[in-house]
This record gives structure tokens, C-alpha cells and sequence, in this order.
């Protein structure tokens, strides 16, 4: 237990000090949302899934793994944006 404990709080350091903030949180709700199906009834077992699916979906879009490319939504990427910089 002590050491499930450390190698976490290791492992948020690292993330943090290579990416940001947000993707500790996004880790720590991701995590969570398995026990919560597993946990619940039919009706709610497949709703939860169905929004889980929705909210990972989300997810990929706000950290920018998957992109926007219509209607020049994909121009103040981080990608694009450190492009234009040099």
C-alpha cells in the first residue's frame, strides 16, 4: 500500500513536470469511470457507457490527440500556433 501510494504521487510529478495539470485530473476521472459501470445496474450500466464513450471522445478533442480540420478550427492548435512562432 505504501508503495501503490509513492509510485503514484511519482507518477503525478512526472506528469506534471512533462505536461500539464489537466491531464492529471483527465487521468484521475478516466479512472474512475470503470468502477462506476461495473458498479451499476442495466439501465444505468449502458447510459453511463454510452456518456463515458461521449466524454472520452471529448477528451481526445480537448487535449488535441484528434483535430478539427474544417472551417479552420484546427488554426490555434498547439501545434499550428508553435508553427507560425518560427
Amino acid at each position: 500500500m505504501v508503495f501503490v501510494g509513492f509510485s503514484v504521487g511519482i507518477i503525478e510529478f512526472l506528469i506534471l513536470d512533462k505536461l500539464t495539470p489537466n491531464y492529471v485530473i483527465i487521468s484521475y476521472e478516466m479512472g474512475k469511470i470503470p468502477a462506476s459501470i461495473v458498479v451499476n445496474e442495466s439501465v444505468e450500466r449502458w447510459l453511463l457507457l454510452i456518456i463515458s464513450i461521449f466524454q472520452i471522445i471529448g477528451l481526445l478533442f480537448y487535449l488535441e490527440i484528434f483535430e478539427y480540420n474544417f472551417c479552420s478550427l484546427n488554426k490555434n492548435t498547439k501545434r499550428h500556433i508553435s508553427k507560425r512562432e518560427r
